[in-house]
């Protein structure tokens, strides 16, 4: 038979739901991903004019990263139109994946510092 005690069990659940509350604003992860994901799509990015390349950005939302172009035509030639017989890039969706392994560690440290600042007051 195992037996749990916990102690001060009011003040860890709270600490459980202050960090499931802030898990939805991982701001500096979001924009540090954001940011690194952007910066390494402009090179990736088709060049003609480099006009493309330099309308991406990296930005943090609530909740999320997002890389944005700020060129009407961004989105297309990343997507495709398939009924223009344009085949899409996915210059961005394909950097995300190719440097997973830089920012998703930028998740973990911001995770990181939210559990221990949310968990810390329940010692």
């Amino acid at each position: 038979m195992i037996e749990l005690r916990v102690r001060n069990g009011p003040a860890l659940a709270r600490g459980f739901r202050r960090t499931e509350r802030d898990m939805d604003d991982l701001k500096d992860g979001n924009r540090d991903a954001a940011q690194l994901v952007a910066s390494r799509s402009r090179a990736r990015a088709p060049h003609r004019t480099g006009r493309l390349a330099a309308s991406i950005q990296g930005a943090r939302e609530q909740g999320r990263a997002v890389v944005t172009t700020s060129v009407k035509y961004g989105s297309p030639v990343h997507w495709g139109v398939p009924s223009h017989n344009m085949r899409p890039t996915l210059f961005i969706t394909n950097t995300a994946e190719a440097t997973q392994g830089q920012w998703l560690p930028l998740y973990e440290r911001d995770l990181q510092k939210t559990i221990d600042r949310d968990m810390g007051a329940v010692r």
